[in-house]
């Protein structure tokens, strides 16, 4: 492949760690770059505008649902294809998975333009709410192209052997995100249309850089002309799945969320909610970027059947999540309102905010170790074991936690709902490793 290290004979640590510090640096950018995006909405358009980016929010697990079922879903056919010396093979997936991204995102923003206001009232929003909901959701639909592209391509990129490409993509689109974040808010006063022109020109800075790799030809994987093949797809869709599963989830939960929250506590309860999410979603990249680590070198070496380092490779994993986690548990748990205050200093927001996070981030280590195994389990194609993962720590046991405990404990039900859910899981998870021993 094209890169110095050689993915099949070099020691694991030095692969892992090498992999493991570009996904993270360029996550960690990336989700500094949340922190800040939801610092620039609370502060430049207010409590209300937290709560209407969590509703509009919704289009972002539903658009990586698409892209990461695709993306990830041909990255791991592609290293494995690589590990078998079959790099036609691999080219071939990667030209199916572009082609899927342009056809599913064309019919995306056509549907979005056409059923807007229905969209925005389906998705929990009330009246106050109303009109920060469309205009973020319309503006950043005609982006939603490359938006999906640059999460295929950077999956693509990093099991093309260049790490450091998919690193700087997420580093140039956080800050010019962030930048035009404060230009459109603050300068400009554009509102929650700002937020989204930012995010999309972003997207479309990222893209640009990453096609590069692709039509320069320095790599493995090219662009060429091919018709759809139902082999593939169907490949690629079955790999990709529990990726679906969960980022589909995360939507559902979202939207179950915000409609308990507004009926059970109001606007400042969504906002209160918005702020978990935002936190949440910078804690588990650093789960994220162990697993994307992890899935380029176990599905080469898998293909190569060296699956001594398989195993190798997915202890290390897991071990480095348990660390992230405690560090992640100390912090959410002993002052939280530190991280709240960053978003808004209104003192109510504060209160419920902190509580919130106190309960709310009691299943962290249980999180880690869940997305590792159920990113191994993907890594060697077989996503069965991965979709049961994913579709109970994302779907039943959080549906049936929500359904339950807001009713029997009140509003304490709806913040304590994820961590029982992952805690549930991993009991569940242990059992399948146990029967499905790692390679």
């Amino acid at each position: 492949m094209s890169t110095k290290y050689d993915l099949k004979n070099d020691t694991v640590g030095k692969l892992f760690f090498h992999y493991f510090f570009m996904s993270t640096a360029g996550l960690m950018v990336l989700s500094v770059h949340i922190i800040l995006d939801g610092i620039f909405i609370g502060n430049g358009i207010g409590s209300n505008g937290l709560a209407a980016i969590n509703i509009a929010g919704v289009v972002f697990p539903f658009l990586n649902a698409v892209a990461f079922t695709i993306g990830f879903g041909a990255a791991a056919a592609i290293s494995i294809e690589f590990g078998e010396k079959r790099k036609e093979k691999a080219n071939a997936i990667f030209n199916q998975a572009f082609i899927l991204s342009i056809i599913i995102s064309l019919v995306y923003t056509i549907f979005s333009v056409l059923f807007i206001d229905r969209i925005v009232y389906m998705l929990g929003s009330n009246e106050a709410l109303f009109q920060g909901v469309k205009d973020y959701l319309l503006v950043f639909s005609l982006f939603s192209f490359f938006y999906v592209s640059v999460i295929i391509f950077e999956s693509a990129v990093r099991n093309d052997g260049e790490p450091v490409k998919s690193m700087i993509s997420l580093i140039i689109g956080a800050v010019t995100n962030a930048v035009l974040d404060y230009v459109f808010i603050f300068i400009f006063h554009w509102g929650l249309k700002g937020a989204a022109f930012a995010t999309g020109i972003a997207q479309i800075i990222s893209f640009t850089y990453l096609i590069f790799h692709f039509v320069s030809h320095k790599g493995q994987l090219f662009f060429h002309i091919q018709k759809l093949n139902i082999v593939d797809i169907k490949r690629i869709l079955k790999n990709g799945f529990p990726n679906f599963i969960s980022q589909i989830s995360i939507t559902l939960i979202i939207i179950a969320g915000n409609w308990i929250v507004i009926h059970m506590i109001g606007e400042i309860g969504v906002a209160a909610f918005s702020i978990l999410l935002y936190v949440n979603e910078f804690m588990i990249l650093g789960f994220a970027g162990i697993a994307e680590a992890l899935q380029p070198l176990v599905s080469y070496n898998y293909g190569s059947k060296e699956y001594g380092r398989v195993k190798t490779i997915v202890r290390l994993s897991i071990n480095i999540s348990l660390a992230i986690g405690l560090v992640m548990l100390f912090f959410s748990v002993v002052k939280p309102e530190i991280i709240i205050k960053l978003f808004n200093e209104e003192e109510n927001l504060i209160n419920l905010a902190s509580h919130a996070m106190r309960l709310f981030f009691t299943g962290i280590l249980f999180t880690g170790v869940n997305m590792i195994l159920a990113a191994y389990f993907q890594a060697i194609e077989k996503p069965k074991i991965s979709n049961i993962i994913q579709l109970l720590r994302g779907f039943v046991f959080v549906a049936l936690a929500l359904l339950i405990l807001p009713n029997a404990i009140g509003e304490n039900g709806l913040w304590i709902s994820v961590p029982i859910s992952e805690f549930l899981t991993f009991l569940v998870t242990i059992f399948l490793v146990t029967k499905n021993k790692l390679s």
